[in-house]
């Protein structure tokens, strides 16, 4: 089978372009915009702390790295026009992968359900790319492929579909993501910005709330603006009711809750002597 053809590649070239251009600005824009903060933490931890996340450089060798496994596995298999979207599934896998962090990231590294979910998502998409390439060449040949084919729809369909069950399966939990900025912005003593982290949504945490806490005591803010974010612990095990006292108010340090931070944030707590009914009264 000659792949060289010159109708052929010519004929694709528009398909392979917008699928290429709809991955990589997917790709950066939600890793950029949406997971930086978790693979810093990944690669803090996995390194021990040996390296540094860099967030302008780090984006461009993901998703290049990405974009150069769809190139390797398109020139093993070269599905073209319909079925050419299935050639970016092992990137949007991975991508998945990389962006499924659990909860738990600080005790370790643990693939979780991934050693057996991405085996099994590749030897299912192997006979799916066997079928699509058996049958691209009952294909009428001079089929259109311009912006508005039926070729450039179904890729497109097919991509949507990829990147609608890569958001799925990756770690989208807000208030994670919230507590990963405000730790990333006590790293630089950002204070401002570490209590800006998820400051207007009312979901929280535990290590949130301690936090949040210790970047008031260090700012010497911790009377004027602590209760503005215990409102917002409506998650887990630290629901604030209103059957609760003032020393319930503030949720417990976890054992994610770095050391320092405990202590801090308990010095603070015990010296801000603020009546019970001040406490009910802002609950």
């Amino acid at each position: 089978m000659n792949y060289n053809h010159p109708v052929r590649n010519s004929s694709t070239v528009g398909i392979r372009l917008m699928c290429a251009t709809v991955f990589l600005l997917f790709a950066t824009c939600w890793i950029v915009s949406f997971q930086s903060d978790m693979l810093a933490a990944a690669q803090h931890v996995f390194s021990k702390g040996m390296t540094a996340y860099n967030r302008l450089v780090a984006p461009i060798i993901i998703v290049g790295g990405l974009q150069l496994l769809q190139l390797v596995v398109y020139a093993t298999v070269r599905l073209r026009k319909r079925s050419h979207a299935l050639t970016y599934f092992p990137s949007m896998l991975l991508l998945a992968l990389l962006t499924d962090m659990s909860d738990n990231y600080d005790t370790g590294f643990a693939l979780g359900h991934w050693w057996w979910a991405f085996p099994l998502a590749i030897m299912l998409w192997a006979p799916l790319m066997w079928l699509a390439y058996s049958l691209q060449d009952i294909e009428p040949s001079k089929e259109p492929c311009g912006l508005f084919s039926r070729a450039m729809l179904v890729n497109m369909v097919t991509m949507l579909m990829m990147i609608a069950g890569m958001v799925l399966i990756s770690n989208t939990d807000a208030v994670l993501h919230y507590r990963l900025r405000a730790e990333a912005a006590l790293l630089k003593k950002d204070y401002e910005g570490a209590l800006k982290a998820g400051e207007k949504s009312l979901e929280s945490d535990a290590s949130l709330q301690m936090v949040r806490m210790y970047a008031l005591s260090q700012r010497g803010e911790m009377g004027e603006r602590l209760f503005r974010y215990l409102k917002a612990i409506a998650r887990r095990d630290t629901t604030v009711s209103r059957k609760v006292g003032a020393r319930r108010c503030c949720p417990p340090a976890t054992s994610r809750t770095p050391p320092s931070i405990r202590r801090t944030a308990s010095t603070a707590i015990s010296e801000l002597a603020l009546p019970r009914r001040c406490c009910q009264r802002a609950i």
